[in-house]
């Protein structure tokens, strides 16, 4: 079949099969395993069933679907490992994973406070039993950065892979419209989450500026390290820290926001945390070539 085309346009072909398979895997496995747990747990524990704790868990099972068809795309269609596929290099990029991370939950951090004291964010206090919080713990530090990871490799990693080849930010042009493709197809799944219409679509803007900034970053970095760094310390962030009213990610979190109010200056502390990325991994970069 793809004897006649470039080894580019080869890998791009076998990389836009594999996102089709693994969204097909993620809509029809995913939505199977699903109602197959809550039928099992409602007919074990009908009060678990509509906990807190099992409409978090229930909420990323589907991801474990999607990880089924990452797995066979990567065996069975692009023949390369997982490590191909988060990166162009030989090696993980440790400093890539922990310096976005890092950066990100401080800034949230600084923000939630800045935005308490000013009164621009009213939130309160959730008092909750300590077991319950525990729990709560365990459950979102194992399931998030997963559910992180999965989608990130699905759209950094794959489509774009589907659309540029190999990661390459050679062309300014087509690294700005490959991601801003991306940017909208990672927006589109977004669209049923309970927050877009109770904050009258505002998320999505914020999406949309996410999933363009993380395809940029990963083009020009040739690494989606960076992405899952930056996008699991947001979701950890809201699911243990501060979360907010009709959130997808409904968790027992530290503090919670009391008002259903769209915040305009997320988007500033978004674009500000990517800058914050990129002086920093410059700085660290210009520091290994001194030494």
């Amino acid at each position: 079949m793809f004897n006649k085309l470039s080894q580019d346009d080869n890998k791009r072909i076998k990389a836009l099969l594999s996102f089709v398979l693994i969204i097909l895997f993620w809509l029809s496995a995913g939505v199977a395993l699903t109602i197959f747990f809550r039928t099992i747990i409602t007919s074990i524990s009908p009060s678990f069933a509509i906990s807190t704790y099992y409409r978090y868990i229930e909420i990323n099972l589907s991801f474990f679907a999607m990880a089924l068809g990452l797995y066979v795309s990567l065996k069975y269609i692009m023949n390369i490992r997982l490590r191909q596929l988060v990166s162009r290099f030989d090696k993980y990029n440790r400093m890539y994973l922990l310096i976005p991370f890092v950066i990100t939950i401080i800034a949230l951090i600084l923000y939630l406070v800045i935005g308490s004291i000013s009164g621009y964010k009213e939130v309160a206090f959730n008092d909750i039993a300590i077991k319950e919080r525990l729990i709560f713990l365990v459950i979102i530090l194992i399931l998030t950065p997963f559910q992180c990871f999965m989608e990130e490799i699905l759209y950094r990693g794959v489509l774009l892979r589907a659309i540029v080849g190999e990661f390459s930010d050679e062309n300014k042009l087509i690294s700005i419209i490959a991601s801003i493709i991306v940017a909208i197809a990672f927006t589109l799944p977004h669209l049923s989450n309970p927050e877009v219409a109770s904050y009258n679509y505002f998320p999505l803007i914020y999406y949309f500026i996410f999933g363009f900034l993380t395809s940029i970053f990963t083009l020009h970095y040739k690494s989606v390290e960076i992405a899952i760094a930056v996008h699991s310390a947001n979701n950890l962030f809201v699911a243990l820290i501060c979360n907010y009213p009709s959130s997808a990610l409904s968790s027992q979190s530290l503090f919670l926001e009391t008002q259903e109010k769209a915040h305009y200056f997320d988007y500033l502390v978004l674009l500000l945390i990517f800058l914050a990325i990129y002086i920093a991994l410059k700085k660290v970069s210009v520091k290994k070539k001194d030494n």
